[in-house]
């Protein structure tokens, strides 16, 4: 239960950065990065750059189309070590049908504390974990 309240920030943040990319590309019709879009990562900016966050647990970092959550302490318990949540968008063209090719956590017992990462972005999806 310990591991999966702190990976629960996870999904909102990646779900968040999804909606707002999806927006973005709809107006613009390219992919952006974080400070474009105008995305603001959990926690606190690291140094100057809008693209990368430090929080409790996490570490988010961000390019034109791509979206990363990394374990910052190592582990979050429940045999779920060194991971990350990967969120990439690839456009086939300006439809609201498009969904990003999301990468769950790097291990089983990762993916157990986000089951509906995966899902995150398609029509009827979960916003959270």
């Amino acid at each position: 239960m310990t591991a999966k309240a702190k990976a629960q920030e996870v999904g909102p943040a990646a779900g968040t950065w999804i909606k707002m990319h999806q927006a973005w590309f709809m107006e613009k019709g390219k992919v952006g990065d974080f400070d474009s879009i105008g995305y603001v990562p959990p926690g606190q900016l690291t140094g100057t750059s809008k693209n990368a966050s430090t929080s409790t647990y996490f570490k988010y970092d961000g390019g034109n189309g791509t979206w990363q959550g990394q374990n910052a302490q190592g582990a979050l318990g429940n045999g779920c070590d060194i991971n990350e949540w990967n969120a990439t968008l690839n456009y086939a063209g300006l439809s609201e049908g498009d969904t990003p090719a999301l990468t769950d956590a790097s291990t089983n017992p990762c993916k157990e504390l986000t089951p509906n990462f995966k899902n995150l972005g398609k029509a009827g999806a979960a916003a959270g974990p």
